[in-house]
């Protein structure tokens, strides 16, 4: 018998929503104080900032899965137990101005996650200028 575990495609539970520019946005901070930490998390905090030290691949070369142990500075102590699970959320140091001209987009356009099923709002509305 043969077990293929190799990646595959299924339709995204989510879709991203945008909306026209308006006179304001809101700012990072909001967007951020809109996460929350799943039942259980680490005491009352909705979402821990860190900064990456470390990023190392642990597969072979000629894996096609890319495995990698990170390092991450945290502000405070964190405990954990085995099964814990993070979500990692990346802040690019890019040229981001370059890259929305590029693509077409408007900073100040707003944008907001949507369950499909639900057609709840799961994150935002957020301004593209903020998520980069």
């Amino acid at each position: 018998f043969i077990i293929d575990d190799s990646p595959k495609l299924v339709e995204s539970r989510f879709e991203v929503v945008s909306h026209p520019s308006k006179p304001s946005s809101p700012s990072l901070d909001v967007f951020y104080s809109q996460l929350s930490a799943p039942i259980g998390a680490y005491g009352d905090q909705k979402v821990v900032l860190g900064k990456m030290l470390d990023c190392e691949r642990i597969s072979a070369s000629d894996w096609e899965q890319d495995v990698r142990h990170i390092k991450i500075a945290l502000p405070k102590p964190i405990n954990y137990e085995a099964g814990d699970i993070a979500v990692i959320q990346p802040k690019n140091v890019f040229d981001a101005p370059r890259l929305m001209k590029r693509l077409g987009l408007n900073p100040d356009d707003m944008i907001e996650v949507v369950e499909r099923e639900s057609e709840q709002t799961v994150m935002g509305p957020c301004s593209i200028r903020d998520l980069f």
